[in-house]
Formats: C-alpha cells, structure tokens, sequence
C-alpha cells in the first residue's frame, strides 16, 4: 500500500486510472481461467474415453485381427483424439489470451495512467514519468503473479 501512497504523491489521483484497468482486467482473467479448467477437464474426459476404446482394442487384440476390424478401432480412435485435440486447442488459446493480457499489462497500465495525467492537464517532468514507471512497475509483478497462481489452483483442482 505504501508504493499506492508515493503513486499519489507522482500522479495525484490519475494513478487510479491504472488501477481500474487492472480492476478490469483481474475477474476477465478469472473468468478466462474458469474456461481454461473447463478446457482441460473436458480434454481429460476425452482422453478417458479414447484411451477407454484402445485399452478395449488391446485387450481384445486376437478379436480385431480375427473380424478385420483395425480400420474401424482406428477410425473410432481418431474420432475421439480429434474431440481431445480440440479440447487441447481451446485451453492453449484460452491460456495465450490471458498470458497477453498479463504481459500488455506493464505497457498499458503507465500509458492509461500518463494519458489521464494529460487529460487532468497535469504537467509531468521526467522525474515524474521515471519515478512513476518505477512505482507502478513495483505493483505489476505481483499483480503478474496472481493469475499465474489462479491458473495453478484451477489445474491442481482439475487434476
């Protein structure tokens, strides 16, 4: 709390606008990690289920030799891989989108908080923008840090 005071103390009350940003940004985050455990406990269904159908096709090996039915083992297995696949997919992109937003952060939220600056007629100097930068990039590592350890309590929880 103590860096929120010297922010003020920089940039009056513009800092706030940073700070709503990442106000915003945290429950999108939230949200974009629900989706990704929903993403990787219906990648880990489907992996059951085409597992399930090769553990069957194994274990009734002499049967799917004898009847020729390697082609229709293999077909429902490749069914099955490409409802996993896109199950995998969708949790990789889920977990680029919210590792984009996380690394904009650094950019976005001094820019917001100059561009309020100027629009509250402000005058900043170049102690002002450096100190600023060094305040707020004190508050984005551990603002970084919180989704990453969302997305670590949603994976441990799915598994």
């Amino acid at each position: 709390m103590l860096t929120v005071g010297y922010l003020y103390t920089q940039v009056n009350f513009a800092f706030l606008s940073g700070l709503v940003l990442y106000a915003i940004w945290l429950p999108v985050n939230a949200y974009i990690s629900v989706l990704i455990g929903r993403a990787k406990k219906e990648d880990m269904f489907a992996k059951d289920k085409r597992l399930r159908v090769l553990t069957e096709a194994l274990v009734a090996m002499k049967s799917v030799k004898l009847m020729g039915m390697e082609d229709v083992i293999q077909s429902m297995s490749d069914e099955k891989r490409a409802i996993e696949l896109n199950w995998i997919l969708r949790g990789r992109l889920l977990d680029a989108v919210c590792v984009l937003m996380w690394a904009v952060t650094p950019v976005i939220m001094p820019a917001v908080t100059f561009i309020t600056c100027i629009l509250l007629g402000q005058e900043l100097s170049a102690a002002t923008i450096f100190t600023t930068l060094t305040l707020l990039n004190f508050l984005i590592f551990p603002m970084n840090a919180f989704p990453w350890v969302l997305n670590g309590f949603i994976e441990a929880r799915v598994s």
